[in-house]
């Protein structure tokens, strides 16, 4: 089905929260469609947390509105509690009873809803057992699980009452570099397995591309933009979303001249330099000082490197700047080329086998597409 035929999930119109005088969302306006894995990034004191935490009921919005399933959960004066909102929630933390036994963690809240028999119950916790791959521990201690296997049982407690909408706090930051890789394809699998809607937070851009079939990326309260995980990370609008996704080569520049019927601008670099973009969606004019961004990925070495990535432009609109190579880094799968165009220093990552010593010489190229100009 369609993105555009799927039923909005969950809804956030202009939402605020204020704790004192700090203004934490300010706001911000969303929808998550049905089965969509819908995350909000962005660095520490955001506010993104607190959306979240607004969603769950655990927070009371100041102004705004949230929906879940077209039923009004908060609007600053109507309020459903958390847990008669249909949601599952996993925390940083885990939230782990360490007192309780697997089973008896995952039946906890079922046992709360006092709804169920207790051969439901048991049922229930079976199939979230092995929904999460932790068949056979169900009498194990929960603090005798690993930290992979406590957060699977987080999972499992959270997605045993079948909820609307899963909510998701960071709960891969306490893992190790490893499990966490593994834990992010687990998760992944497991979403778009059982087709739950969910809401995730996360400062780590790695996890957000990953997961997400889109994301929205907030700074100081406010949603700076959003898209899929994609376009956010090749094809930036924005500068923040551009220096937030790793690494980029951010210059500056004037439009010099714009042909619609190409798609394509032209820019004096303030290095001095003359290249070649491909227009954007929103208005470019000809004087307009702007800045453009280049992904180190994105720049080979002329007669060093060779790609397909030129096969579409005619020779002279591929990019070509002379730089000298200041710094070479070698971190194993890549090489990390520091090298300096008209004293503007620029990054270059290339194929470990593409190996060229400091102080050289070199032509850098790259394609029209691949220069994102981005919205003042």
């Amino acid at each position: 089905m369609p993105d555009q035929e799927k039923t909005s999930i969950v809804r956030v119109k202009q939402i605020e929260k204020s704790y004192d005088k700090v203004h934490a969302v300010k706001g911000i306006s969303f929808d998550i469609k049905e089965g969509e894995f819908y995350t909000l990034l962005g660095p520490s004191g955001c506010g993104k947390t607190t959306t979240l935490r607004s969603l769950a009921g655990l927070e009371r919005i100041d102004a705004g509105e949230l929906f879940i399933r077209d039923q009004l959960v908060d609007n600053g004066r109507t309020f459903v509690p958390p847990y008669q909102r249909p949601i599952g929630m996993v925390f940083q933390s885990y939230a782990i009873w360490p007192h309780m036994t697997v089973a008896g963690n995952i039946a906890f809240p079922l046992k709360n809803e006092k709804k169920y028999t207790p051969k439901e119950i048991n049922n229930m916790v079976n199939d979230a057992l092995d929904l999460v791959q932790l068949t056979g521990l169900a009498n194990r201690p929960a603090p005798n699980l690993s930290g992979g296997q406590q957060q699977r049982l987080a999972l499992a407690r959270a997605l045993v009452s079948t909820p609307t909408v899963l909510l998701l706090d960071e709960p891969l930051s306490n893992l190790d570099a490893k499990l966490r890789e593994e834990m992010r394809l687990e998760l992944k699998n497991l979403t778009r397995r059982v087709g739950i809607t969910t809401f995730y937070v996360t400062h780590d851009q790695l996890e957000a591309l990953v997961l997400s079939d889109r994301i929205a990326l907030m700074r100081d309260g406010k949603i700076i933009e959003e898209g899929k995980q994609y376009d956010m990370y090749m094809y930036p609008k924005h500068s923040f979303t551009a220096d937030f996704f790793g690494i980029n080569n951010i210059l500056e520049g004037t439009v010099t001249t714009v042909d619609n019927s190409k798609g394509l601008a032209r820019l004096d670099l303030v290095s001095g330099h003359k290249i070649t973009a491909v227009t954007r969606d929103f208005q470019i004019n000809a004087g307009q000082k702007v800045k453009v961004a280049i992904r180190p990925e994105n720049i080979l070495f002329e007669k060093v490197s060779s790609s397909e990535m030129f096969l579409d432009y005619q020779k002279e609109d591929v990019n070509k700047i002379k730089a000298l190579v200041k710094e070479v880094v070698f971190l194993g799968d890549y090489i990390d080329y520091r090298v300096i165009a008209n004293e503007t220093p620029l990054r270059v990552r290339a194929h470990p086998e593409v190996l060229l010593t400091g102080e050289a010489s070199v032509t850098l190229m790259f394609t029209p597409k691949h220069v994102c100009i981005l919205q003042p």
